[in-house]
């Protein structure tokens, strides 16, 4: 078993994949990083499974690769629903750009909150990539805000400190909540 960390990086997954490609390799498990856009590195994949070297995806897949996944707008649609049982009603949303989980995340939010007559104009989205994740949480202002959703903990982590350096207390004042 080898594992290997693209840093969410068609570079380094590209490196990677050549690297892999010169052992013997039983099967590659990946994560696809940015998944709504084709994929630079898809001939190497395909170089794979034309091996016999079978490619499977973990959460979601670049377009025609095979993948184990959750549900992720039911289990946003979930937790919105949730959320607004404990009305909260001011909420922070960040999502990871270009994630086809992303969306499927924002789907259920706003179709859940719509269900629940819940006021869209209070759910703010925010947008990020991997590198622009201090920025973005910096940026945020929390006030009125009840509850914040982050896609994972790769966003909820920087939230947490970010609020607790702000003297906000969590769960208190702010809930922090994760998605996957």
């Amino acid at each position: 078993l080898t594992v290997r960390s693209t840093n969410f990086s068609a570079n380094h997954e590209r490196r990677t994949l050549e690297e892999l490609s010169d052992q013997d390799v039983d099967a590659i498990i990946a994560v696809a990083y940015q998944s709504v856009l084709p994929s630079v590195n898809s001939e190497l994949y395909e170089d794979f499974i034309s091996r016999d070297i079978p490619c499977i995806f973990f959460g979601e897949a670049y377009n025609k690769f095979p993948f184990i996944g959750a549900d992720d707008y039911s289990a946003a649609y979930s937790m919105t629903k949730r959320i607004a049982g404990l009305s909260h009603r001011n909420i922070i949303c960040l999502l990871e750009d270009k994630s086809s989980s992303a969306y499927e995340f924002y789907r259920g939010i706003t179709r859940c909150a719509a269900d629940q007559n819940m006021n869209l104009d209070n759910i703010k989205f925010f947008w990020y990539t991997p590198d622009s994740i201090p920025n973005t949480v910096n940026s945020l202002d929390f006030n009125d805000c009840t509850i914040c959703i982050c896609q994972d903990e790769q966003t909820a982590n920087p939230i947490m400190e970010r609020v607790q350096s702000l003297g906000i207390k969590v769960p208190e004042t702010l809930s922090v909540a994760c998605l996957s």
